[in-house]
């Protein structure tokens, strides 16, 4: 039995069979998440604590060391490591594979939850925590810069007016910005007036502390009606400051004026980013998972323009790194799509190099089909078509138990669990998928290619077309 004869006599149906298949190709290309390296969601949260003006060691005696205790309890942990610096403190939490990061996040409440008494009371906020995957780099990089406004200023045009814009992009997970500044009320106390006073700089701490807070002030309940009191204590202007009241010294009222110069700056003078040689706020666009980063990206470019537009003209918005360009570049040629996508797969590096691994196969296969058909030709003086077929028929068995054996040998990649395996999976499923269609190509669709080149020169060289098989004939 030769599986290639009914091939070999219907050329039309073989070719439009082809064509079939690469036209799935193409549609399941259309369809394909694209990404660098393969998506592996690792089960890790970050757990961030902003304490202003607090020291590295006060962060890490005051706020990390209390949440360290309560997170290390936590069943599932793999490893936990964390960083302090002025004023913030970072724990990065990795859980095993097999937890479910839905109960990760719980787990990471309560532990929050059960420090809350441990850290200091004057915490702005609590701690907050997000899922984070060390392996998942930003797909694009944007500087927003300006030669005339503020860093200050910048910040708040690209969190209000840049940064929600981007996010609501279909494909778009987070957009984190960095290098800003944040506004604040910087108090400069001179030691000498304060002293003079009899106050210390802990004084004057608590004293606008309590000064400036949001606290409910209650109400008033009448007989038909109540209301509430929404006075707000808050102080946000640097004239407000300048009059505050810190003490009384002889009947007469000592304001903050008398000891301190405040002004309006930033939060964290020291913190910056450059880009083309200007100070600029860098964003950082990460695609959601499962979304095809090429398309992704190709949005954001075309949304640029537009928010180019609606911005002041001394805002210039400018792409530092756009990360698709060498993704484009590997799957422009190569890729075992449909294999892919039946698999759930994605098209990215891993996978592309499996499919440039089966092309030296398939090539192999075809070009040991022809020199076999021409063997049997200068050798045996049979026709093209018998000499085809004789070398299918001969050759189906050989070729069929090395692409079995390969398969084999392929197949534990797109089996197992852990890291190794969401690595292995992609390059596995293109194997296997490009194994199963060389040797379809090898056996079906070489042996018409080779008849019609056979045809075509023997049309050139003005001979009369010999038959396909003896007894058979052609569509």
């Amino acid at each position: 039995m030769n599986p290639s004869k009914l091939f070999i006599l219907r050329p039309v149906a073989t070719t439009l069979l082809m064509a079939a298949i690469v036209l799935a190709g193409a549609v399941a290309y259309r369809f394909l998440p694209l990404s660098a390296l393969p998506e592996i969601d690792y089960p890790t949260i970050e757990v961030r604590t902003f304490l202003p003006g607090a020291s590295a060691e006060v962060m890490t005696s005051s706020v990390t060391a209390p949440l360290e205790r309560q997170m290390g309890e936590m069943p599932g942990l793999n490893e936990m490591t964390s960083e302090s610096s002025a004023g913030a403190s970072v724990i990065t939490l990795q859980f095993s594979l097999n937890l479910s990061l839905d109960v990760a996040e719980q787990e990471v409440q309560a532990a929050i939850n059960a420090a809350t008494n441990l850290l200091p009371a004057d915490l702005p906020a609590p701690p907050v925590y997000s899922k984070v995957n060390p392996a998942d780099a930003p797909i694009m990089t944007i500087a927003v810069t300006s030669k005339t406004l503020s860093l200050i200023d910048l910040q708040d045009i690209a969190e209000t007016r840049i940064a929600q814009k981007i996010a609501q992009q279909a494909g778009v997970g987070q957009v984190a910005i960095s290098g800003g500044q944040r506004p604040a009320i910087r108090v400069q106390f001179n030691p000498e007036a304060l002293a003079a006073y009899g106050l210390n700089i802990d004084d004057l701490r608590t004293i606008i502390s309590n000064a400036t807070v949001n606290n409910p002030k209650g109400g008033f309940d009448g007989l038909a009606q109540s209301s509430t009191i929404t006075a707000n204590d808050q102080l946000s202007k640097v004239e407000e400051y300048l009059g505050l009241v810190i003490a009384y010294r002889n009947g007469a009222p000592v304001r903050l004026s008398n000891v301190a110069t405040v002004v309006k700056g930033a939060e964290n003078t020291k913190l910056r980013a450059w880009a083309n040689g200007q100070p600029a706020i860098v964003i950082n666009i990460r695609r959601q998972p499962g979304a095809n980063v090429i398309a992704v990206a190709n949005d954001i470019k075309k949304l640029l323009p537009t928010l180019k537009s609606s911005l002041p003209a001394v805002v210039d918005i400018s792409v530092l790194s756009d990360r698709t360009t060498t993704i484009r570049a590997s799957v422009a040629d190569v890729g075992a799509l449909l294999a892919l996508m039946a698999f759930g797969g994605e098209l990215d590096i891993v996978a592309v190099i499996g499919v440039i691994l089966l092309i030296g196969i398939v090539k192999k296969n075809a070009i040991m089909m022809i020199d076999f058909a021409l063997d049997a030709e200068r050798n045996d003086g049979l026709p093209p078509g018998e000499a085809i077929y004789e070398a299918c028929l001969l050759r189906f068995r050989p070729i069929l138990m090395t692409t079995m054996a390969a398969i084999l040998g392929a197949l534990p990649l797109m089996l197992g669990t852990g890291v190794g395996s969401e690595l292995r999976h992609p390059l596995g499923v293109s194997i296997v998928g490009g194994l199963i269609l060389s040797q379809a190509l090898t056996l079906f669709t070489t042996p018409v290619i080779y008849l019609y080149f056979v045809r075509l020169a023997e049309r050139l060289q003005g001979r009369p077309p010999a038959g396909v098989l003896a007894g058979e004939s052609a569509e």
